[in-house]
C-alpha cells in the first residue's frame, strides 16, 4: 500500500511537471505561429492546466485552427464556467454561439456572454454586441451592438474594434451615428415676415408693415437655444426658445393713420418676441459629417414689445400690441405652422423654413390678419453634450 501512494505522488508530480512542459512548448510555439504544434501542446496538458484549455480555445475561436476535440473542450470548460470564472463563460457562450463542441443555441449563448460581459470581460461583451448586430437570440439591435463592441474597445479589445467600426457604418445608413446625439445647440439666424389681410373673410393679400408699402417686411435677428433629442430610424424632434428682434425702417415720410388721428413722420419699428417651435424631424445620414433633415410642425411667437417711433422725437411711439386706434392693430401671440429642411455638416447646422401663420392677429373684428415669415438659421452644437 505504501508503495503504491508512493507512485501516485511520483506519477502525479511527474505529470504535473509534463504538463508545465508541454505548456510552455504551446506559448513558444504560439509565438512562432506554429498553432498547429500549440494545439497540439496544448491539448496534452489541457486536462491538468486550465490555463493550457483557454490557450487552446483562443486559438480555436480566434480561426488558428480548427478543433480536433471541441466536446472535450466543452466539457472541461464547462464546470470553470458554472463555477464564476468569466474567462470559461466568455468561451462557453461563444461554444453555444457557433455550435463548436455542442449544438448551437443562441439563447445559451446570450446567457453566458452576458453573465461574462456583467463581469467586463472583454470576449463576453465582443460576442454580446456581435449577436445583438446580427439578431443572434435576440431582436436586431445596432445601438446595443455599438454599446457592447465600444465597452470591449474601451477595456483594450482590438478584436472588437473593426467590428465597432462596421456596426457604426451601418448604424448611419440607417439611424442617426451615436456620435452624433448632440442634442443642445446655440442658434443665430434671419428672419423676415409679412402680414396677410383680408377684410371679408375670404380674399388674403399680401400687406407690408406701412400701409404705404406692401413690401415693407421687418428684418429680424435670431438668437436662441435649441434642442434636439434623437429617436430610432431617423426621427427626431427640435424645440427650444429664441429671442427675435425685428427692424424696419421707412425711407419716406409719409402717414401711418389710427381711427383717432395720422401719424405724420419718418416711421422706424422695433418689435421683440420669443419664438418657441416643437417640430418632428426625420434625418438621413450619409456619413459621420452629414446629415439632412426635413422638418415640419407648430410654432408660437410671443410679442412683449412693439413699438413706432420717429427717430427724431422718441416721444412720438405707438405701442402697436395695445393701442386699439391702429389702422391695423395686432395681438402679441400668433401661433402658426412650419416646415423647412436642412443640414448638418459636423458641429454646424444649416436650416431655412417658412412658418405659415394659423391665428388671427388682428384685435379688430372686422379684419383677418396672419403673419408669415420666412427663416434661415446657424447651429452651432454644444461639445459637451
Amino acid at each position: 500500500m505504501k508503495k503504491l501512494v508512493i507512485f501516485l505522488i511520483v506519477f502525479i508530480s511527474s505529470t504535473a511537471l509534463y504538463a508545465q512542459d508541454w505548456k510552455s512548448q504551446g506559448e513558444s510555439m504560439q509565438r512562432a505561429r506554429n498553432y498547429t504544434g500549440a494545439a497540439a501542446m496544448y491539448e496534452m496538458c489541457m486536462e491538468q492546466d486550465i490555463d493550457c484549455l483557454y490557450n487552446l480555445l483562443f486559438l480555436i475561436v480566434n480561426e488558428h485552427i480548427v478543433a480536433e476535440t471541441p466536446n472535450q473542450a466543452f466539457r472541461l470548460i464547462s464546470p470553470h464556467a458554472q463555477n464564476g470564472d468569466s474567462y470559461a463563460q466568455y468561451l462557453l457562450g461563444w461554444m453555444y454561439l457557433h455550435g463548436r463542441g455542442v449544438a448551437q443555441n443562441y439563447a445559451e449563448a446570450l446567457r453566458w456572454s452576458r453573465r461574462s460581459a456583467d463581469q467586463d470581460n472583454l470576449g463576453g461583451q465582443h460576442s454580446l454586441g456581435f449577436m445583438y448586430e446580427n439578431g443572434y437570440g435576440v431582436p436586431l439591435d445596432l445601438e446595443r451592438a455599438i454599446y457592447w463592441y465600444k465597452k470591449a474597445v474601451d477595456g483594450g479589445s482590438s478584436r472588437a474594434r473593426n467590428d465597432l467600426r462596421r456596426a457604426e457604418e451601418a448604424y448611419a445608413k440607417i439611424f442617426i451615428r451615436s456620435r452624433d446625439l448632440r442634442k443642445y445647440g446655440y442658434t443665430i439666424g434671419y428672419a423676415k415676415k409679412h402680414w396677410m389681410v383680408s377684410s371679408d373673410n375670404s380674399t388674403f393679400a399680401k400687406q407690408g408693415i406701412w400701409s404705404d408699402n406692401k413690401d415693407s417686411r421687418p428684418n429680424c435677428l435670431q438668437l436662441g437655444f435649441t434642442f434636439e433629442p434623437r429617436f430610432k430610424y431617423g426621427f427626431a424632434m427640435k424645440t427650444g426658445i429664441s429671442y427675435m428682434f425685428y427692424h424696419l425702417p421707412n425711407d419716406n415720410d409719409g402717414m401711418y393713420s389710427t381711427n383717432a388721428k395720422k401719424y405724420n413722420f419718418e416711421k422706424k419699428l422695433s418689435e421683440h418676441s420669443l419664438y418657441i417651435p416643437l417640430h418632428l424631424q426625420y434625418r438621413v445620414s450619409f456619413n459621420e459629417y452629414i446629415q439632412v433633415f426635413v422638418q415640419a410642425g407648430p410654432s408660437v411667437d410671443l410679442g412683449f414689445s412693439g413699438v413706432l417711433r420717429d427717430p427724431d422725437n422718441r416721444k412720438s411711439k405707438i405701442d402697436f400690441y395695445r393701442n386699439s386706434d391702429l389702422e391695423l392693430p395686432i395681438k402679441p401671440i400668433n401661433f402658426s405652422i412650419d416646415y423647412g429642411a436642412g443640414i448638418d455638416l459636423g458641429a454646424f447646422q444649416l436650416y431655412a423654413g417658412f412658418c405659415r401663420g394659423l391665428s388671427n392677429i388682428s384685435t379688430d373684428p372686422l379684419l383677418n390678419i396672419r403673419q408669415n415669415k420666412f427663416m434661415f438659421s446657424v447651429k452651432f452644437f454644444h461639445p459637451n453634450f
